[in-house]
């Protein structure tokens, strides 16, 4: 039963038609030489060379040499009141409070600063 209704025409693609021969990727010229070493070889005696002469570190002591300043920063900071606290509670001088206080804190900071030398020395 139609309604005497032509169905109207689909409108024409965008699309454009392809043939298979436009999917073939041509062919890499194939190379019957041995990667080149040299390069390589290059890359390797630099890394010798750098190692020798001390300009490459050791991940592993590195790590280990963070990890300690890290601790020992931490220490001393936690140190502090416990270390300060009888002498700050007997003066009642303010100036001379903050005076032990900065003392205090130099002092960790010098001896951090001279670990962190002394790291850098190994």
């Amino acid at each position: 039963m139609s309604s005497g209704k032509s169905r109207r025409p689909l409108p024409k693609s965008s699309i454009p038609d392809f043939a298979p021969e436009d999917f073939v990727i041509p062919d890499l010229p194939e190379s019957d030489e041995e990667p080149d070493r040299t390069d390589y070889e290059g890359r390797l005696k630099k890394i010798e060379l750098d190692r020798v002469e001390g300009r490459l570190l050791d991940k592993n002591a590195q790590k280990k040499n963070s990890f300690d300043l890290g601790r020992l920063l931490r220490d001393k900071l936690a140190g502090l009141p416990s270390k300060l606290a009888a002498r700050v509670s007997a003066e009642t001088d303010v100036k001379k409070n903050e005076r032990l206080i900065r003392n205090e804190c130099n002092r960790c900071g010098r001896e951090i600063l001279r670990r962190m030398a002394d790291f850098g020395r190994r």
